[in-house]
């Protein structure tokens, strides 16, 4: 209000002095409202990429920790497979241990239906 009242005295005082500053006055108190709007976009814009921020943040977190039971799992499942393995091997071990049974009951039979039939024939 006093900035006014003290324009309006200037002009009384310089007429041409007074219409410079009025416009001036309109320009700066037209760039004070734009700036203000851009502050408001702007501070605007701040909040709304803080909260993505924080939404980031919280997926990461959530993704850190899935990331770390996925690897629990695939380390349990690299155990599950070795363990696996172990018990293919001693499965197969148990399977050539078995062929080689068979085979010998089998030439143990054939051995014993050879000395059938020498004794029936003798």
């Amino acid at each position: 209000v006093k900035c006014i009242e003290l324009l309006k005295e200037f002009k009384r005082q310089s007429p041409l002095a007074s219409d410079d500053l009025v416009k001036e006055n309109d320009e700066l108190q037209r760039n004070f409202h734009i700036v203000a709007e851009e502050n408001a976009a702007n501070s605007a814009n701040v909040e709304y990429l803080t909260k993505n921020l924080q939404l980031l943040e919280e997926r990461m977190m959530e993704l850190s920790s899935t990331h770390k039971l996925l690897q629990e799992e695939a380390d349990n499942l690299r155990n599950v497979l070795g363990e696996k393995g172990k018990l293919i091997g001693e499965l197969q071990e148990l399977n050539d241990k078995l062929r080689v049974v068979a085979d010998d009951t089998e030439r143990t039979e054939d051995a014993s239906e050879t000395t059938s039939v020498v004794s029936m024939t003798s």
